[in-house]
């Protein structure tokens, strides 16, 4: 966090986004907490939503239940959420990334985990994230 707010203190231009590569047929979304909500970084995670030909996908970083919920007030970003095909899981699929009112919004075809292999029992959550198709 400390190397985050050095940052943020020095690299203070603004990003012109006229400058942006085009990809065609791609648009993309994005929706962060801030941090005079949250002192941690993942629950600052950078929420993007990424539409490739009509196929949708969510890419929450590390966000954790409490940044899930603050987001869920924001009707664009429940908005987004109606059209999900392609969820990945936050928070490598880990319990503390999971929120089940997330799911009250959309229903995705696929739910991708990018965890390692099994260590903890917080890794534990396919189960879980299975009752959302």
């Amino acid at each position: 966090m400390e190397s985050l707010l050095d940052m943020m203190m020095k690299y203070t231009a603004n990003v012109d986004v006229e400058h942006f590569p085009v990809f065609p047929a791609v648009s993309y979304k994005v929706f962060h907490n801030n941090y005079d909500d949250f002192d941690d970084t993942n629950n600052i995670s950078l929420v993007t939503f990424l539409n490739c030909r009509e196929t949708f996908f969510i890419i929450p970083g590390d966000l954790e239940a409490p940044g899930w919920e603050l987001l869920l007030k924001n009707s664009d970003f429940k908005d987004e959420l109606k059209n999900l095909n392609v969820f990945i899981a936050s928070h490598h699929g880990r319990e503390s990334g999971y929120c089940r009112k997330v799911f009250d919004f959309c229903k995705p075809d696929i739910i991708i985990f990018s965890d390692s292999e099994m260590k903890y029992t917080t890794q534990e959550m396919a189960s879980t994230y299975g009752n959302h198709f």
